[in-house]
């Protein structure tokens, strides 16, 4: 123990001394912490998702926008023959949401209509936070249509 102390007055007494040292040891901490600050951001903006909408309804259109509206997901077009295999396969999106034949008349009944989240999981904290998104929008969307 007597080595350790001795060891660690003597690196004390040399950051002292030299001042340069002292700066380094002071300042660049500081520096550090708000550099990874501002650089490190748990936020996400943009994530593209294809919407894939097989009902071609007003209701449909509405929710589509609903989606577009959110400044974390990024809607890309993507042609409806296509698969959205191929989109996640491709990169194009890091999800797809398929909305069904008959979306609009279920809605417009009252009753539910199953919305489709496909998500690329190559990313497993990427792929939770779209499908929380996703589900954040969804039901936003249900409680404006239930209350109109």
């Amino acid at each position: 123990m007597r080595r350790i102390f001795a060891q660690a007055r003597k690196e004390l007494t040399q950051i002292v001394r030299d001042w340069r040292t002292l700066a380094l040891a002071l300042v660049l901490p500081v520096v550090l912490l708000l550099l990874m600050s501002t650089a490190i951001s748990l936020t996400v903006n943009d994530l593209p998702i294809v919407v894939q909408d097989f009902d071609d309804s007003s209701a449909s259109h509405d929710f589509i926008d609903s989606v577009r509206a959110s400044i974390t997901l990024h809607v890309v077009s993507w042609p409806v023959n296509k698969t959205a295999e191929e989109a996640l396969a491709s990169n194009v999106a890091r999800a797809v949401m398929i909305i069904p034949v008959h979306f609009g008349r279920d809605m417009a009944r009252g009753s539910n209509s199953p919305v489709q989240l496909l998500v690329d999981a190559s990313d497993a904290n990427t792929a939770k936070l779209v499908s929380g998104y996703a589900n954040q929008i969804a039901s936003a969307y249900n409680q404006q249509t239930a209350g109109g």
